[in-house]
Formats: structure tokens, C-alpha cells, sequence
């Protein structure tokens, strides 16, 4: 009786002992992973749109970091990490501390117990709290809390509302920059009434090109320029802005050129892109099958298979939107050989509509209209010796300038973000960042084409209903003759 006792004791202390080894565990367990989790981001993303997960080039500039980077966030760790907007920020930040190995990590600064942390970054005095300040070495970049916000304006009560955030757009773009060897600097052209399409500027900052204009009547082009952009003058260019330009080229300079529809006649810059093979016709382009039948002037473009496409390769399946797109020509020299070659271009049931002697009344297509494929964007190439070397001056000529339209390019469904970027790395061969689209809360843009309008419509209006009707005719004939 007494052995008894003892193992049943024996084996009640052993089932205590396991049970208070297994709670213990757990509850170790659980305080790791709550430090893992406030350090590092373990968490699934479920969201429709990825909002916290990097995309595989942002993943592959954290794995090419050679150098520390610290993102300093200007608010309380506390308040920081548990306010709902904040902390979306903050878990999506986790994630570069993740996939960064630990070069990328995370200093919270509350500027109210440390009013001078800003005094050591000119201008940072002004950014609001939840702000970031990247550092890296010598060079860092601040990013404003309203940039990393997808903020939209309601039309009827003037208000700000947050749609969406840019985290991974604004955030990646700040470690490239401070990690790059070199800045890269771009000029546009004024003095003619241009154009640069709508948000073009905080594109081109978000690609870590330092933007400013340039008048040619005044200035001559800076040798260290990386990229001339020339976008919709509405008047013509003078000899000696000309002279400007032809010598820039001559050295190995690199020309980005939009047109649009309502762009006049330039007789005088119109020879100089002649020269290059591009003829900017007074025509524009309409594609049915690529187009949607509500919006027939915005084109779903094709890639051509030219090398400046190159690096578009794995998405050529996404759409790519050019509104009111202007038709371009290849000029052949007299010689027979052929500078320019295709970007972009319409379908084979493309056509063009010329409105050289008047407007366009319809977008349907009519006698006389000019169908076929339809060239909307040319790059034109010259090797030049430079330094006994081989190099190359590049022109990249696009007839629609909304392409680069803020409103396309933050759309993550279509391609225009990656095509403006991958083109601007192949015109200057020096990347500067990767433009990541913002992620909205919700779900946005979704483009039917005429094409996929007509399959839908056979599918779900026609064949479906048929299949149905002729199943239960089929089931209602076997038990009728049972």
C-alpha cells in the first residue's frame, strides 16, 4: 500500500513538475517573441494591397547595403509603436531592420525631451512629429511625415484624408540615397512656356535626381549634368539654345523630351530631333482593342523588345497608360541607316487621327485615318569617342507626357512608375532608386480593356447563362423519360 502511495506521489510531483516546465516555457516563449516583434517585424502581411511587405528590389538594395543606416524617428517609442496610423508606419520600418540583416535599425527621439536632436540637420526644426530623418556617413535625407502619407483632397469640403501609405516608396528611396556613391542632377528647360507633367518633381526627387530648371537664353548646361529634360515648350528654341543643346549631346548628354498633342509646331527644335530620326507627327494615336471603351484616348501600350526595355522583362504582363498620345516617326537618314528605334507602340489595330488641319470630332475610326502599329515613344542612340573611350548619347523622345503623370505613376496595377524609372537608369546608365507606387488601404485602379470588356460580356452574359439553360434542359429530359 505504501509503494502505491509513493508512485502515485512519484508520478503527481513529475505531472506538476511537467505541467509548471510547460507553463514556464510558454511564458518564456511569449515575453521572446513580444521583444523579437517590438525589435524585428514577424507578422504576416494579410492587407489586399501588401501594405507592410517590401518588394523584391527594395529587399535586394537592403542586401546590397555596404554601410550602416539609421532612420530616426521623430516622436516617442510609446506613442510611436501603439497609435493605429503610427504604428503601421513602425511595423512596416521593422521590416528593413529584417530583411536589412541589422544594418538598417531604428532610433525613436522624442523632440520634446530633446528639443536640440534637430539643430544637427539644417531645416529639421520644422518637421512634424512622426517625421524621419535617414542617416547614413556624412549624407542623410529627411522625409516629412505628409510624404510618407497618401493623402488625397476632398473636392467638396477642401479636407485632407489619408488613403494610403508611401512608406516603402519614401522610405527606400532615402537609404538609396544616402548610401549612393554619387547624386545624380537633372535640368529641366524653361523659357518657353514647358510643361513637366503633373507631380513630375517629387518623382524625380523620390528617384534621388536633384531637379532644377535651366534657361538657356542665360546659361549654359553644367558638365556634371546628368539629364536634360525638355517637356512641352509651347515656343520654339533660338540658335543659340539650340547650340547649347547639340553641344551637350556631342559630349555624351542624355536628353529626356515630351510632347503631347497640344504641343505646336517648333520648326527650329523639330530639325534638331529630325536629325536624331524622330519626327513628332501631328496625329493622334487611338487603340480599340488596348483601350477602354469609356475612356478611348487612354492607350494600354506595348513594350517593344529594344534593350531599354530590358529591365521591365519580368512585368510585361501589367498595363501601361498613355493618355492622349501623340504618334512619332521614325526618319530614316539618307544614307538608309535608322537612329530611332520603338519604346512603345499601339497594337497592330491601332490608328492615327491627324488634326494638322483641324480638331479630332471623333474617336471612331473614319476614311483616312492612318491604321497599323503606331510608334508613341522612340530612343534614338549615337556612340561618341570620349576620353578614348566608346560611349553613348541617348534621346528618349515620348508622345504623351501624362505618362509620368503623378496620377498613373502611384498607381501599383499599372506600369508607369517602373517605365519612367527603368528608362531614366538606361538614358543616364547610373541607377538612382526605384520608385515604389504607394499602397492604399483599399483597393483602387483595376483597367477593363475593350478586349477583355467583350470576354467578359460572351462569358458571364451569353455562354454561362447557355451552359446553364442546356444543363438543366439536359437534367429535366433524363427525368422526364424515368
Amino acid at each position: 500500500m505504501n509503494i502505491s502511495r509513493l508512485k502515485k506521489l512519484k508520478y503527481s510531483s513529475m505531472s506538476v513538475a511537467f505541467a509548471v516546465l510547460v507553463i514556464g516555457a510558454v511564458f518564456l516563449l511569449n515575453l521572446a517573441a513580444g521583444a523579437l516583434t517590438d525589435r524585428y517585424s514577424l507578422k504576416l502581411d494579410l492587407t489586399s494591397s501588401g501594405m507592410y511587405k517590401l518588394t523584391d528590389r527594395t529587399k535586394e538594395a537592403l542586401r546590397n547595403l555596404e554601410e550602416p543606416v539609421t532612420v530616426y524617428v521623430m516622436m516617442s517609442e510609446g506613442q510611436f509603436t501603439t497609435a493605429d496610423l503610427y504604428s503601421m508606419i513602425n511595423e512596416s520600418l521593422l521590416r528593413y531592420v529584417s530583411e536589412s540583416g541589422g544594418k538598417v535599425s531604428i532610433q525613436y527621439v522624442d523632440t520634446v525631451r530633446n528639443p536640440t536632436f534637430t539643430e544637427r540637420y539644417p531645416g529639421a526644426a520644422s518637421l512634424t512629429p512622426g517625421s524621419l530623418i535617414v542617416e547614413s556617413g556624412e549624407r542623410n535625407k529627411q522625409v516629412p511625415l505628409e510624404y510618407i502619407l497618401a493623402l488625397q483632397i476632398d473636392s467638396s469640403t477642401n479636407e485632407r484624408y489619408v488613403t494610403g501609405l508611401n512608406v516603402e516608396q519614401q522610405v527606400t528611396s532615402a537609404i538609396t540615397f544616402v548610401s549612393a556613391e554619387k547624386i545624380l542632377t537633372a535640368l529641366s528647360v524653361t523659357g518657353h512656356n514647358e510643361m513637366l507633367p503633373y507631380g513630375f518633381p517629387e518623382t524625380m526627387t523620390a528617384l534621388n535626381f536633384e531637379l532644377s530648371n535651366i534657361n538657356l537664353r542665360f546659361e549654359d548646361i553644367p558638365e556634371d549634368t546628368d539629364l536634360l529634360i525638355i517637356s512641352c515648350p509651347a515656343m520654339d528654341y533660338s540658335k543659340e539654345e539650340l547650340e547649347k543643346i547639340v553641344e551637350f549631346v556631342g559630349d555624351c548628354g542624355d536628353i529626356l523630351v515630351f510632347f503631347d498633342v497640344v504641343t505646336p509646331r517648333l520648326p527650329e527644335l523639330e530639325l534638331l530631333f529630325y536629325e536624331w530620326g524622330v519626327e513628332f507627327e501631328q496625329a493622334m494615336v487611338f487603340d480599340p482593342d488596348n483601350s477602354s471603351p469609356n475612356a478611348p484616348h487612354e492607350i494600354a501600350v506595348k513594350l517593344s523588345d529594344y534593350p531599354i526595355n530590358d529591365g521591365l522583362a519580368d512585368r510585361r504582363g501589367v498595363s501601361l497608360i498613355a493618355p492622349y498620345a501623340r504618334s512619332l516617326a521614325i526618319v530614316q537618314k539618307p544614307d538608309g541607316s535608322i537612329l530611332a528605334h520603338p519604346v512603345l507602340t499601339t497594337g497592330e489595330k491601332g490608328y492615327s487621327k491627324s488634326y494638322a488641319y483641324g480638331n479630332i470630332t471623333t474617336p471612331n475610326f473614319e476614311p483616312g485615318d492612318r491604321e497599323g502599329v503606331h510608334n508613341v515613344a522612340l530612343i534614338s542612340e549615337k556612340a561618341i569617342i570620349k576620353d578614348g573611350a566608346l560611349q553613348y548619347s541617348r534621346l528618349l523622345f515620348i508622345g504623351s507626357p501624362y505618362i509620368a503623370d503623378q496620377g498613373l505613376i502611384e498607381v501599383p496595377s499599372l506600369l508607369n512608375a517602373d517605365f519612367i524609372a527603368n528608362s531614366i537608369t538606361y538614358l543616364t546608365q547610373q541607377f538612382s532608386a526605384y520608385f515604389v507606387a504607394s499602397k492604399p488601404f483599399y483597393a483602387g485602379y483595376m483597367l477593363i480593356l475593350s478586349t477583355e470588356s467583350r470576354i467578359i460580356f460572351w462569358c458571364l452574359i451569353i455562354i454561362m447563362p447557355i451552359s446553364i439553360l442546356g444543363c438543366g434542359f439536359y437534367i429535366w429530359r433524363r427525368r422526364r423519360n424515368l
